[in-house]
C-alpha cells in the first residue's frame, strides 16, 4: 500500500539517497516499481533480484559454490560417503547412492574428486585406485596370481600340461603331452616355443578351429622366426598330443616352452630342456698340407657344419717312393670340431708325402676325405755315405784306394751335390770336394807304406749342409800278401789295437831276431835309418824301438803267444829314441821326481794289469795324441797333461769299446801326478810307455 501511496503522490524515488517510501524485504525495487524477489534458478539482472542467500550466477539465481538450494536456503555440499537424499546434495564428482555420496563405476574418490580407476600395470598407492578385481600389488595394479587382465576384468590362467616328454633326434624333436589338470576353461590352443642360445627358433600354434568360441591367438616369436600355425578340433585339443619339430640342429641344447591356452591367454609355461642326438659326419673337404720344415708339415681341412656331435679327426699321413703307390706311413687323432688343423713332426727330410682326413662321432665315421696334393719337405743335412772302404789295390803298397757310395734313399735328406774328403796324407789335414754326379765313388791316393792315414768323408746337399761325417783310420802296411788294416768307430777294440801296432809288431819282427845276435851292428842300422828317416820327415825319428824287440813283446800280447824272456831282457838296454813315425816332441826323458812317482803307482799293479796298461798306453798315443789335426783345430798335445790325454781317450776312444774302464784303471789314472816337478806331461808318453814295460818286465822275472 505504501507502495501506491508513493506512486499516486509521486513522492517515491528509489534512487533518492532518503527515500520517502521503499519496497517490502521480500520484493526489490526497479525504476520506480517494486517486484517480488527471484528463487534458484530464476533468471535475474543483479543480486538483489534473488532471495537471500542465492546470488545472481550466469543471470540466474544460484547457490554460492560448493552448496547445494535445500528448497529454503543454501546449504554446504557434502563429501563422499555422507548421508543424501539427491544428487545435488553432493559434491560436483560424487552421486547419490545408496542414501550416500559415492563415486561413480570404475571411479575413486582422491579427496577433492572422482578420477578413473587404474587399469593393469599402472602406479598405484592403494586397491582403491585399480579396476577391480585387481589389486595394488608392488606398487602397480596387478590380477591375482595365475590371473590375467582381458581388458574388463581378471580371467583364471590354465595349469601347466601334463605327462610332457620329449624324444630328440639329430635333427627333430617329438614332444608328447596332455592337457592341464586345471584348465580354468574351454582350451582355446597350444603354443610350442624351441628356444636355443635364449632365441626363438621356432614357434609352433595349435589352434582351436571347431567347437569352440572364436579367440585371435598370435605368435609371439619375432618375424624372422620360423612360424608354425595349424588347426584342431575342440576335441582333439582334450586329448594326448604328440608333435614332431623338424629343421633342428645336431648335437644342440635347445629348451621347449609348452603351454596350454584359454580364455585368459596363454596359461602357465612347462619347460624342458633337450639336447638334439649326433649323427655321422659329412666328408672332410678342402685337405690341404704345407711344410713347415725338413721334417714338419702342417695339415688343415674344412668340415661342413652343422656340428654332428663330438667330433675326432683320424689324419693319415701317405710317403710316396719313385712312381709306387702311397704308402701308409702313420696316423695322428686331433679331437673338437672346429680343430680342423694338425701339425705333423718327425717326418723325413725332403720326402713326399700325402695326406687324407676322415671324421667320426660316436654314430660313425664320415667318407675318407680326397688325398691332399702331394708336398715334399724341406732338405736337411744329409746323412752317411755307404759302401765307405778304405784298401790296397792289388799288391802295390804306395796306393791307397777310397770307395763309397751315395747315401741311402732315407739318409740323402734332399739333393746331393758333392762330397767332401779329409785325409792327412801330406802330412796336414786336406780337404778335397768331389761332385756329386754318380751313385758310386772311387779314388786312388799315391801315400808312403808304413803309416797310418785317417779318411773322413761326407755329403754336401744342394743347399751346402754338410752331411754325417764318416771316419776310418788305414794302416798302410808294406807286407805283401797281407791287406792293410782299417779302423772306423764302430769297430772292436783287437781290430784297432793290431792296425796301430802293425807298425811296431812288422819292425819287430825283422829287427827282433838280428838284434840277439849282432848287438854292435844293431848301433849302424839305427843311425842309417836314423838318417834316411831324418831325411824324410824331419820331425820324426828312427823305429829303434821295434828293432830290440819291444813290438814282438806287443805283438805277442795281442796275439797270446807264450812270454818270451829273452825279448824282455833287451827292455834294459833301449835307447832313448821314439817308436817309428811317433813325433820326437813326444819322447822327451822323465826326471827323476817324475819317475819315482810313476813307479810308485805302477809297483801297485799286477803283472795282467801292467800288460793291459801297456796296451791302452800305445793305443791312447797312436789313436789320440799322435793323430794329425785339422789347422783351424790344432792343439800341441806336447803340452797336454797325460792324465787329461788318457781320461779323454778311456771316455771317447776312437772304436766302439765293448768293455767299461777297470775299477783299477780309473784309480790308476786319478793318481798320476797332475801339479809339481812330478806331473807328467804328453812329451813324456813315450818314456812313460817304456817304463811301464820295464816294470812288467821286472814283475815277469819275479815270477820265472
Amino acid at each position: 500500500m505504501h507502495a501506491l501511496l508513493c506512486k499516486r503522490s509521486n513522492a517515491f524515488n528509489c534512487h533518492d539517497p532518503e527515500p520517502t517510501c521503499a519496497c517490502s524485504i521480500q520484493q526489490y525495487c526497479r525504476n520506480t516499481n517494486c517486484y517480488q524477489k527471484k528463487s534458484i534458478d530464476v533468471n535475474c539482472n543483479a543480486d538483489n533480484e534473488c532471495i537471500s542467500p542465492l546470488q545472481c550466477t550466469a543471470e540466474t539465481c544460484q547457490c554460492a559454490m560448493n552448496q547445494y538450494w535445500t528448497g529454503s536456503t543454501c546449504s554446504a555440499e557434502k563429501s563422499v560417503n555422507e548421508t543424501c537424499t539427491a544428487n545435488k546434495e553432493c559434491a560436483s564428482t560424487l552421486n547419490c547412492s545408496s542414501g550416500r555420496c559415492q563415486c561413480s563405476t570404475n571411479q575413486y574418490w582422491t579427496g577433492s574428486a572422482c578420477t578413473a580407476q587404474k587399469s593393469v600395470s599402472v602406479n598405484c598407492n592403494a586397491d582403491r585406485e585399480c579396476l577391480r578385481p585387481m589389486t595394488c600389488a608392488g606398487g602397480t595394479c596387478e590380477c591375482a596370481i595365475n590371473h590375467r587382465w582381458i581388458g574388463l576384468t581378471c580371467v583364471a590362467l590354465s595349469g601347466v600340461p601334463t605327462s610332457v616328454t620329449l624324444s630328440p633326434k639329430s635333427r627333430s624333436i617329438r614332444i608328447s603331452w596332455s592337457k592341464p589338470v586345471e584348465s580354468q576353461s574351454t582350451i582355446q590352443g597350444y603354443r610350442v616355443r624351441v628356444l636355443l642360445n635364449s632365441e626363438c627358433v621356432v614357434e609352433v600354434l595349435l589352434v582351436c578351429s571347431t567347437g569352440c568360441t572364436n579367440k585371435l591367438i598370435q605368435h609371439v616369436c619375432s618375424a624372422d622366426t620360423r612360424l608354425v600355425r595349424e588347426s584342431r578340433r575342440s576335441i582333439e585339443l582334450m586329448e594326448p598330443i604328440s608333435y614332431e619339430i623338424n629343421q633342428l640342429l645336431p648335437y644342440k641344447d635347445y629348451i621347449v616352452w609348452l603351454n596350454a591356452i584359454n580364455h585368459g591367454g596363454d596359461g602357465n609355461i612347462s619347460e624342458t630342456s633337450v639336447r638334439t642326438d649326433s649323427e655321422v659326419p659329412q666328408k672332410p673337404l678342402n685337405v690341404s698340407a704345407s711344410v713347415v720344415s725338413s721334417n714338419e708339415v702342417k695339415v688343415t681341412w674344412k668340415l661342413q657344419g652343422p656340428k654332428p656331435g663330438i667330433t675326432t679327426y683320424h689324419i693319415k699321413v701317405y710317403e710316396l717312393v719313385l712312381n709306387a703307390e702311397p704308402a701308409f706311413v702313420r696316423g695322428e687323432n686331433v679331437t673338437g670340431f672346429d680343430k680342423q688343423i694338425a701339425q705333423f713332426s718327425g717326418l723325413e727330410a725332403y720326402w713326399n708325402y700325402t695326406f687324407t682326413v676322415v671324421a667320426t662321432t660316436d654314430k660313425g665315421s664320415s667318407e675318407e676325405s680326397d688325398t691332399s696334393a702331394i708336398v715334399t719337405t724341406y732338405q736337411d743335412a744329409p746323412g752317411k755315405v755307404t759302401n765307405f772302404e778304405i784298401k790296397r789295390p792289388s799288391t802295390i803298397s804306395t796306393t791307397m784306394e777310397v770307395s763309397w757310395s751315395i747315401p741311402l734313399l732315407k739318409d740323402r735328406n734332399g739333393i746331393i751335390k758333392e762330397y767332401k774328403i779329409n785325409h792327412n796324407i801330406s802330412g796336414t789335414t786336406t780337404t778335397e770336394t768331389i761332385a756329386g754326379k754318380y751313385e758310386n765313388f772311387q779314388k786312388l791316393y799315391y801315400i808312403t807304406p808304413d803309416r797310418h792315414y785317417q779318411i773322413e768323408i761326407y755329403a754336401v746337399n744342394a743347399i751346402n749342409q754338410a752331411g754325417e761325417i764318416l771316419r776310418k783310420m788305414y794302416y798302410a802296411s808294406s807286407a805283401i800278401g797281407t791287406q792293410p788294416q782299417v779302423s772306423s768307430k764302430g769297430y772292436t777294440i783287437e781290430t784297432v789295437v793290431g792296425a796301430a801296432v802293425g807298425c811296431v809288431v812288422f819292425s819287430g819282427i825283422v829287427v827282433g831276431l838280428v838284434c840277439c845276435l849282432i848287438r854292435k851292428r844293431r848301433r849302424n842300422i839305427i843311425s842309417k835309418r836314423a838318417k834316411a828317416k831324418h831325411t824324410q820327415e824331419e820331425s820324426k825319428i828312427g823305429c829303434q824301438y821295434g828293432e830290440v824287440g819291444l813290438d814282438n813283446v806287443s805283438a805277442q800280447q795281442e796275439l797270446g803267444i807264450k812270454d818270451n824272456k829273452n825279448v824282455y831282457d833287451q827292455i834294459d838296454r833301449i835307447s832313448t829314441g821314439s817308436f817309428c813315425c811317433i813325433l820326437s816332441a813326444f819322447a822327451q826323458k822323465l826326471s827323476e821326481e817324475q819317475l819315482t812317482a810313476l813307479k810308485i803307482n805302477l809297483n801297485n799293479l799286477k803283472k795282467e794289469q801292467l800288460d793291459y796298461l801297456s796296451k791302452t798306453k800305445f793305443e791312447c798315443l797312436m789313436l789320440t795324441i799322435d793323430m794329425p789335426q785339422k789347422n783351424e783345430e790344432y792343439v800341441d798335445m806336447s803340452k797336454v797333461g797325460l792324465k787329461d790325454a788318457i781320461e779323454s781317450y778311456l771316455y771317447d776312444p776312437p772304436y766302439e769299446h765293448e768293455a767299461p774302464t777297470p775299477d783299477w784303471l780309473q784309480i790308476f789314472v786319478n793318481a798320476l801326478p797332475e801339479d809339481g816337478d812330478s806331473r807328467l806331461i804328453c812329451c813324456h808318453v813315450v818314456e812313460t810307455w817304456v817304463t811301464f814295460h820295464k816294470t812288467l818286465a821286472n814283475k815277469r822275472d819275479q815270477m820265472l
